[in-house]
């Protein structure tokens, strides 16, 4: 399974001879789109257009029952064609609505492109200049292909020392990320110079603070939740979850074994630190097939490799936190179809605010972590497809989303503690014990040590992000160009990788 694809304008016959035998090549009238053997696609064309629906849309039941009414042929319609249908009838700020790890590619017979982007950061689309021009969301296709030239790299202490990005940043200087939840328009002038446009596909209306009754926002949090996770496109899937025993792991857990006849968990840690004793309560008390695996340092370390080269990561911290996910993975590789989890929970509802010492508006450094995930790739589906998985994060569902963008920060933290309407309404679930519900927060790569074995293997201190950075950028760099492989990746080459760089 995959979503890989890359589309070459006026692809010439010297690049075409570097296409793999592992690509699906398709001839289009500006260029050729190139698949991976495994990606999802779906093809529509009238007398204006051809467009690709490519990747995954994960509520397509709500989508078909918006213009069930509009055409009664929507239940038989593919995904390209049911899109089309949406724009066509409810407009472009429908297309919003639409939740996966999907693009919708457009070659309309004019010439022009166009690229309609998913709103949460799973599929990150990129614009790659070099002698031709490439759109994809996979840049080692374009190294592969085009070799270590493509890429000009942006100096390293501006790619560290930029904290706050924009979400089209890229540390390619000929690289164009096309913003999340946008339409883009690829054109050429008369004189075949490129051009683009770009135009949002929704804004946000208000920024007024939500305050509810407590009892309407637990029915809102539980529709939204058990709403998320019965969309799931195949219900009848064998489901995961990494369980590490704090609040957002356990409630998914809990709801998924209301939802599904079956599922496994798996808890990660480190000798030095780890968190089993809560997840096997959770475990227990849920009936859940539960299995922990201690890693070691050379498990965490491959695991931060992984989430560079899979999800094309150059951030520290990102890599860092991706390294537990990419360890369960492997794990639950050929044992489950699915996993869920409980990732984004921290940032809707306060879990990365200090409660002893909250800022005077909670919201916007939400909001502001929220964005910096657009960038970052961490939600990026590529890793999991690796292993042959399906990865779904029920709290990143545009309900929830929207429900907790502007909720009063009085259900986020108060009384020296975070994320407080969260632990509240599971409480009232009655499915877990109440010290899990109330266990301070950890951070994911800080119960494992995670943190601590990647401060230690680059010579630094754990809350040294420049310096993790730092790492995550030469081996982005290496992976982009094709001068390092995961094939021959070890513990040894990364750490030559490291003292050349140093």
């Amino acid at each position: 399974m995959s979503n890989a694809f890359c589309f070459i304008h006026h692809c010439s016959d010297a690049i075409l001879s570097n296409v793999g035998k592992h690509f699906t090549v398709t001839p289009l009238t500006t260029g050729m789109l190139l698949l991976k053997g495994d990606t999802n696609i779906t093809q529509y064309f009238n007398e204006r257009y051809t467009a690709y629906l490519i990747g995954n849309i994960y509520n397509q039941m709500m989508l078909r029952t918006l213009v069930a009414n509009s055409d009664s042929q929507v239940w038989a319609m593919n995904d390209a064609e049911l899109f089309c249908l949406i724009r066509k009838t409810l407009g472009n700020t429908a297309l919003a609505l639409a939740e996966g790890d999907f693009c919708l590619f457009i070659e309309h017979h004019n010439g022009t492109i166009e690229i309609i982007t998913e709103t949460r950061g799973l599929n990150s689309i990129s614009l790659v200049q070099t002698q031709h021009h490439w759109i994809t969301n996979s840049l080692k296709i374009v190294g592969q292909i085009a070799g270590a030239d493509a890429f000009s790299f942006r100096p390293e202490k501006e790619v560290i020392d930029n904290i706050h990005r924009a979400d089209n940043f890229s540390p390619v200087s000929n690289i164009t990320r096309l913003k999340p939840g946008t339409i883009t328009r690829v054109m050429h002038d008369e004189q075949h110079h490129l051009y683009i446009e770009n135009q949002y596909l929704t804004s946000l209306s208000s920024h007024n603070i939500l305050t509810l009754p407590e009892n309407t926002l637990y029915q809102l949090i539980d529709q939204h939740l058990r709403g998320a996770i019965s969309s799931w496109p195949d219900i009848n899937a064998s489901i995961g979850i990494p369980l590490s025993g704090g609040v957002d792991s356990s409630l998914i857990t809990a709801l998924a074994c209301q939802q599904f006849s079956s599922v496994k968990t798996w808890s990660i840690g480190s000798e030095q630190r780890n968190e089993f004793i809560f997840a096997e309560i959770v475990a227990e008390t849920l009936g859940t097939d539960h299995e922990i695996k201690i890693l070691t340092d050379d498990d965490i370390i491959s695991g931060i490799a992984e989430a560079i080269y899979h999800n094309e990561i150059f951030d520290g911290l990102s890599s860092e936190v991706q390294s537990g996910l990419f360890n369960v993975y492997k794990l639950a590789s050929g044992k489950v179809s699915s996993l869920l989890t409980g990732y984004g929970a921290d940032l809707l509802f306060g879990g990365i605010i200090n409660p002893e010492n909250p800022p005077s508006d909670p919201n916007a450094i939400l909001a502001q972590q929220i964005y910096r995930t657009k960038w970052t790739n961490e939600f990026s589906t590529h890793g999991a497809n690796h292993y042959g998985l399906n990865v779904y994060h029920p709290f990143w569902c545009n309900n929830m989303l929207s429900l907790c963008r502007n909720l009063s920060p009085h259900f986020k933290v108060r009384n020296n503690e975070v994320k407080n309407v969260l632990r509240e309404y599971t409480a009232n679930l009655n499915k877990l014990p109440i010290d899990i519900i109330w266990r301070k927060k950890r951070g994911i790569h800080e119960g494992s040590a995670v943190n601590q074995a990647f401060a230690n293997f680059i010579s630094t201190q754990t809350n040294n992000y420049q310096e993790k950075t730092r790492f995550s950028y030469t081996l982005y760099k290496a992976f982009l160009t094709g001068s390092l492989i995961p094939e021959d990746l070890s513990i040894d080459k990364l750490r030559g990788l490291l003292k050349r760089s140093a």
